[in-house]
């Protein structure tokens, strides 16, 4: 059973231009997983700037969020690596790492900009179908994770360009931009926002090295906190989410975790 997963993560806080992990998101989700499954999770003290540690390649999974790191001080320039990063990032994921990486239609057209510079002709970028065990690592998720709609995305199986939509109303200044209203809609004052592109994942040779998301599951994250927010199905949701993509990067195939089998002894559950 998947359910009977064991074993331990730590999660390291990160912080580069304009992305990183914030300590209260990876509270949240560490503590969902020590209470829902049998994953010890526990964040590190030590934050690290930039992505040019050797330590930082010893970690199965890194979150990369947008507004989670450094504020980004140029307008016109969401995120930005270093060639040193970028080489460091390029020894990450080719050995083994793994990137969750979520956040606006701008902000994750910059970070495909940067991975296909990263990794070259060899990787590839397409939506993550509902067949890969990204969904059934943990939980099933059969029809993508909530608020997912595959039927909605553009086709970008075969994706040589690494396209990946884009938003006219993304394009906008935070300014300029004009709240659409649905008239059908049962609360009139709520803004309808523009379709969701759901979750996009980089393959190299054939391996899932990361995944784009503009699902907003890391906000859901912190709502965990607000107790009357808790027991909301959108954050109760994301988060089973979150332990799918943290139980995936431990347990995949070229990760950076060492498995070994379950002790004789142990009871399994159907």
């Amino acid at each position: 059973s998947r359910r009977d997963l064991m074993g331990y993560i730590n999660f390291t806080q990160l912080r580069v231009y304009g992305a990183g992990s914030g300590r209260g998101v990876l509270d949240a989700l560490t503590r969902y997983l020590r209470d829902n499954s049998r994953i010890l999770a526990q964040v590190r003290d030590e934050s690290y700037d930039y992505f040019l540690s050797e330590n930082l390649l010893k970690d199965p999974v890194h979150f990369l969020l947008e507004g989670g790191g450094m504020a980004a001080y140029r307008d016109e320039v969401l995120t930005q690596f270093s060639r040193e990063e970028k080489e460091m990032l390029g020894r990450y994921l080719r050995g083994g790492g793994f990137l969750f990486i979520e956040g606006s239609n701008r902000y994750l057209r910059e970070m495909r900009s940067h991975l296909r510079s990263i990794l070259g002709s060899a990787a590839t970028l397409r939506p993550v179908p509902l067949s890969h065990p990204l969904y059934h690592a943990f939980y099933d998720f059969g029809g993508g994770f909530p608020g997912e709609d595959k039927a909605r995305i553009i086709k970008m199986e075969d994706n040589p360009t690494w396209y990946y939509p884009t938003q006219a109303f993304d394009e906008q200044p935070a300014a300029d931009q004009v709240a659409f209203f649905n008239p059908n809609a049962a609360d009139t004052g709520a803004a309808e926002q523009p379709p969701r592109q759901g979750i996009c994942g980089v393959e190299v040779d054939g391996q899932l090295v990361a995944i784009l998301s503009d699902m907003g599951l890391h906000q859901n994250w912190g709502l965990s906190f607000n107790a009357e927010a808790a027991g909301d199905e959108p954050v109760l949701y994301s988060l089973m989410a979150g332990a799918n993509i943290v139980a995936y990067a431990l347990a995949r195939d070229g990760g950076r975790t060492p498995k070994l089998p379950p002790p004789v002894w142990m009871q399994k559950r159907p």
